[in-house]
């Protein structure tokens, strides 16, 4: 609520100035206010400084890829299931509609599982996505459940990912029916990226 009060203040402060303004004027010319001539208010809103027309800036062009367009059983993180604060990256950019990041928490409580059903069991690669980063965390914690237990490795976020600038390896494992994914930023040493997973079938 405070937040919102502070980004609504200059909204309130302009209406303030343009209705007195608008009041002066009307007063001046004897008028009732809804009646004053708007091109002589303009003319000193104006020359008070205030900002009558505003053109948006450019947004930039997503630059986000398709989930049907990546080979594989994909896992967006949009349908990971989620603990602990995660925030959406403002800049759009990876699988989908883009990434979150644990906002460099370091804290171990915010946790993201990534679960996928396997329409063929088998020998499958996992691979997990992210935006490379200066501040990005080098050992990101990641625990693969699959057919024969829990794998666990880490993952450094600040590289390009090997695979089409996109993924990076996890190694190879075996799955039944359903298997599962999970990032934690548990010890990391800045910020923990989750962005989506996919399996691979060894054939």
């Amino acid at each position: 609520m405070a937040f919102e009060s502070i980004r609504m203040e200059p909204v309130f402060m302009v209406l303030g100035q343009s209705a007195a303004t608008a009041a002066s004027l009307a007063i001046d010319d004897g008028l009732p206010v809804q009646v004053i001539d708007y091109d002589k208010l303009k003319t000193r809103l104006t020359a008070d400084g205030q900002l009558l027309k505003y053109a948006a800036p450019i947004q930039a062009v997503a630059n986000t890829i398709k989930l049907d367009a990546i080979k594989g059983i994909v896992v967006d993180d949009t349908q990971a299931k989620l603990s602990g604060t995660w925030r959406v990256s403002v800049l759009q950019q990876g699988v989908h509609q883009g990434y979150r990041h644990d906002n460099d928490a370091r804290s171990g409580d915010a946790l993201a599982v990534f679960t996928a059903t396997f329409p063929t069991p088998g020998e499958y690669e996992v691979q997990i996505a992210w935006s490379p980063n200066a501040n990005r965390a080098t050992k990101v914690p990641v625990g693969i459940k699959h057919e024969g237990g829990t794998a666990k490795t880490t993952v450094d976020q600040r590289r390009n990912p090997p695979i089409d600038g996109l993924f990076g390896s996890l190694g190879r494992y075996r799955f039944g029916k359903i298997g599962s994914v999970t990032i934690s930023n548990a010890d990391t040493d800045g910020h923990v990226i989750i962005d989506a997973v996919r399996w691979i079938l060894i054939k």
